[in-house]
């Protein structure tokens, strides 16, 4: 019966239109890539490693100008972002894709299942400033330090890019992330 299947599936010719949605449906051309390399069969393969050297004790200001952006929201500073952490770190970070639109609720379960927490501002400045170019590729979140503005509306930060232009935006917790996210996670 498999011999079947293939053989109809390879005699099949397909519309251009046929085969956009199918490279759509796959994530678009890197999911198509990632598919045909067989890395598409759980969520868990589905990232890259970063290694970062992270300074806790740098000031959001600090931080931010080390990563040498085109532009900046005012409101990621020290105040709305406070470090959980002290001391100089070396960890890997993992950029996560999903390969599909997801609320930050399950991007946070789907990471826990796989034995990651969600990167921390620090931990995505750092990685903004070692890897300049990443951010022009997909935008990357960073779920794991959260700034609840005083009628309730929760924003977290994320680095963006567009051409040659890098930016640290922020966006609300509270959204539905396009499929074309990456999440800066590390491991527990």
């Amino acid at each position: 019966m498999k011999n079947e299947n293939e053989n109809e599936f390879a005699s099949a010719s397909f519309t251009a239109g046929q085969l956009n949605a199918i490279v759509k449906k796959l994530g678009g051309k890197e999911g198509a890539m990632a598919f045909l390399r067989d890395e598409t069969a759980d969520a868990s393969k589905n990232h890259d490693a970063f290694r970062v050297r992270v300074n806790h004790d740098l000031s959001v200001k600090e931080a931010v100008s080390a990563g040498k952006y085109d532009w900046e929201n005012d409101d990621i500073n020290d105040k709305n972002f406070p470090s959980k952490r002290s001391g100089l770190a070396q960890i890997d970070i993992r950029l996560v894709h999903f390969n599909k639109d997801m609320s930050s609720e399950d991007v946070l379960k789907e990471l826990d299942k796989m034995g990651l927490r969600p990167a921390e501002l620090p931990e995505l400045l750092a990685l903004g400033a070692e890897y300049p170019d990443e951010q022009r590729k997909y935008p990357i979140v960073a779920l794991g330090s959260v700034w609840q503005f005083w009628f309730g509306i929760r924003y977290v930060a994320y680095l963006d890019g567009g051409g040659d232009k890098r930016g640290l935006v922020l966006d609300y917790f509270d959204v539905e992330w396009i499929e074309g996210c990456r999440f800066a996670a590390v491991c527990k």
